[in-house]
């Protein structure tokens, strides 16, 4: 009796080894430096390194967007940077920035979302650039 209770131990602890041999580890099992699960996310974090996120919820590509740089996701998913008007934009460390204005125009305010809203060879507040001022001083 005690040798079959033995045996029947025996199997379990083998048995239990092989489940745990069996489960391995899946694309969204990586421990990243930040710590928690690859790809739990979707907003940036989720164990994912900084500057990335798990956006397109894919477990073959976890942590695949870097939000740093894409103009898709800036920042975070699904945080897109629109066109703005007179000038060429881009993600810049997760924000959506202005990159260049036409001659003639500057983003003197610092708001993306009203693109390059100064004409800098008629506004006396900035002068040929942005903060110049045409005023003399007094």
């Amino acid at each position: 009796m005690m040798r079959t209770l033995t045996g029947i131990l025996g199997a379990f602890s083998i048995l239990g080894t092989l489940v745990a041999i069996g489960s391995g580890c899946t694309p969204t099992d990586r421990n990243f430096a930040s710590g928690g699960a690859g790809g739990a996310g979707g907003q940036g974090g989720g164990g994912c390194p900084a500057g990335f996120s798990e956006c397109d919820g894919n477990p073959e590509t976890v942590c695949e967007t870097d939000t740093s740089s894409s103009t898709d996701h800036c920042g975070m998913c699904n945080t897109v940077c629109s066109p703005i008007i007179d000038g060429d934009f881009a993600c810049v460390d997760g924000k959506c920035t202005i990159t260049t204005c036409p001659g003639g125009r500057g983003s003197c305010d610092n708001f993306y979302d009203n693109g390059c809203e100064t004409n800098i060879n008629t506004d006396s507040n900035h002068c040929g650039s942005c903060g110049n001022s045409c005023e003399a001083p007094g």
